[in-house]
């Protein structure tokens, strides 16, 4: 059933969004709760979200060492000359 206006017409729908919300920002808005019931709803996402990469972070951190003390390298001398001979 539909409603009608005084001169028969269909009534104007309700605007989906007060005037000064944009429709992209409902929509982050919607995202966001959504999100959050679902972290509500399960809690293991909050460790595999924040403590994992943390976790990560620390061992690669830990492990990855940019000092270079003791390291071998190759010369390759294409010249046989004095100069190059003191340098290797």
């Amino acid at each position: 059933m539909s409603t009608t206006g005084p001169t028969g017409s269909a009534a104007p729908a309700a605007p989906a969004h007060s005037p000064g919300t944009s429709g992209r920002m409902r929509r982050f808005a919607a995202l966001v709760l959504k999100e959050s019931t679902q972290v509500v709803r399960d809690p293991s996402s909050i460790l595999i979200a924040l403590v994992l990469p943390m976790i990560l972070l620390f061992l690669f951190g830990y492990g990855v060492s940019l000092d270079a003390t003791r390291t071998r390298i190759g010369v390759v001398m294409e010249a046989a000359t004095p100069v190059i001979r003191d340098l290797a």
